[in-house]
């Protein structure tokens, strides 16, 4: 640490300063606990990836780094790396023919995935990375812990392509179980030579035998997460036994569902929702409850059992990638009386997704109920707060003049919009919406702050934060 020491004139009193000096670092951000040891020569093996970061080398600012992964400090056997000019290679010499590159900006900052295979005659169970440029080298300086497999009598292989939300080319897929990553590969096609199929969207990796995969993830080129997706919570099953190859099957949500909303009436309730995409959706109903006398542990009203009001399966658009709106208008209800109401998907195979629920009151006169009609636009706090990984949101739409769009919407801390649960013209009331922390491509997002604005047409109302707790 350098001191920086100020004479003040006149007096004797001295000021030090601490000036802290940025010390350069590498890390890897993400790697799969296991690895097949399958890669021979050049064109064999099952590949998987890594994340490294640099941080803070100001003094290699705009210049390439060669990245070696090795076996551990001080011991210097390689991994195949997939090189700068697109091919496998274990030598040590440093060059674009031997090993990948990441381009350090003017900060001295770099990141990037890295593309491996683990050798047949070497048995890695740590490694470690370097940065090399010139003569200078950045080291991590621990080691990493990664089990080998023999593929044939303790590790299998999975693969997809439909699985995990289409992943786009390139991205990494991560393969999650009990202990964590354990799976790490890019979607095809990502220009990288292996010995099975590459078609796009295809993925493949090595994972432990008969081990239960309870997630997947999709991460883009910055490790920023695409998408994940536990199977609505019970997980992709088996891998089945030693040299399997095991697919799974698509799990993707047949509705990505944008809004879904109940406005009270005199005597009945409207219902709409809205879609942004639709992968064979056969329909939706509508299921209905009323409050119970009794509220639940946390105070909150107390939903009674729930049945199906539509007599007919409502359509859906099958698969579509355009914005879908729909209604139904439920006219056996009792003015005064609290309902509830989810909203279930249907996919063509059977599988079936549910939404809300919304909350509403039908009647005939508000006065005569002791509550009025919202006199000025209202967002409340959410609730749960914090959450994980649904909340509530409440709002209230005051009679307003020309019918604006009323927009409700998700927003991160740096401004980003996360997602729109509304935007259309609804009538006076007090409304209900449950937001599953799902971004508009039906990716879960991270834990984090974010923001819940309401705006009515292009003036903003009010804004609540959230906390997603995962």
């Amino acid at each position: 640490m350098k001191r920086l020491s100020v004479v003040v004139a006149a007096g004797l009193m001295v000021l030090v300063v601490p000036v802290l000096a940025l010390t350069a670092s590498i890390s890897v951000d993400v790697y799969p606990l296991y690895v097949a040891k399958d890669g021979g020569a050049g064109t064999t093996g099952t590949p998987f990836a890594v994340f490294v970061r640099i941080s803070g080398w100001t003094d290699q600012a705009n210049q390439d780094a060669y990245i070696r992964i090795h076996e551990a400090v001080s011991v210097w056997s390689n991994y195949y790396h997939w090189t700068a000019s697109g091919s496998w290679s274990r030598t040590a010499t440093y060059s674009v023919n031997n090993y990948p590159i990441l381009h350090i900006d003017g900060s001295g900052n770099a990141k990037g995935w890295i593309f491996l295979k683990s050798p047949s005659d070497k048995t890695f169970t740590t490694f470690t990375v370097r940065a090399h440029i010139g003569t200078s080298n950045l080291d991590l300086g621990v080691n990493k812990s990664i089990t080998p497999m023999d593929m044939s009598t303790t590790g299998a292989w999975i693969w997809g392509s439909e699985a995990a939300g289409n992943p786009p080319d390139g991205y990494v897929v991560l393969a999650c179980g009990a202990e964590g990553i354990l799976g790490a590969y890019a979607a095809e096609n990502n220009s990288i030579n292996e010995d099975y199929e590459s078609t796009s969207g295809y993925w493949k990796m090595a994972v432990p035998a008969n081990t239960t995969i309870t997630e997947l993830k999709v991460k883009d080129p910055q490790n920023n997460l695409y998408a994940t997706d536990d199977k609505n919570g019970v997980g992709w099953g088996n891998s089945g036994n030693p040299g399997n190859t095991t697919r799974l099957t698509d799990y993707s949500l047949p509705v990505t569902l944008t809004s879904f909303t109940a406005t009270a009436g005199d005597g009945e309730v409207t219902l709409r929702w809205v879609t942004e995409s639709e992968v064979n959706n056969l329909g939706f109903n509508i299921y209905r409850a009323r409050r119970e006398k009794k509220k639940d542990e946390r105070g909150e009203p107390k939903e009674g059992e729930y049945e199906k009001i539509n007599s007919e399966l409502i359509p859906g658009a099958g698969t579509s990638t355009v914005r879908h709106s729909y209604c139904f208008t439920d006219k056996n209800v009792d003015n005064g009386t609290t309902y509830f109401y989810r909203l279930e998907d249907v996919s063509l195979d059977g599988k079936s997704t549910f939404h809300g629920p919304v909350e509403v009151v039908p009647r005939a006169e508000q006065k005569e109920q002791g509550e009025e009609l919202p006199r000025q636009p209202r967002l409340e706090q959410n609730f749960p707060n914090p959450f994980n990984p649904k909340t509530s949101i409440r709002f209230a739409v005051p009679l307003l003049r020309g019918e604006p769009a009323i927009f409700l919407e998700i927003y991160n801390l740096s401004g980003q919009k996360v997602r729109t649960l509304l935007q259309q013209s609804i009538n006076p009331g007090f409304y209900q919406l449950v937001w599953d922390s799902r971004n508009q491509n039906g990716a879960q997002v991270a834990s984090g702050v974010y923001l819940c604005v309401l705006k009515i047409g292009g003036e903003l109302i009010d804004t609540r934060k959230m906390a997603l707790i995962r």
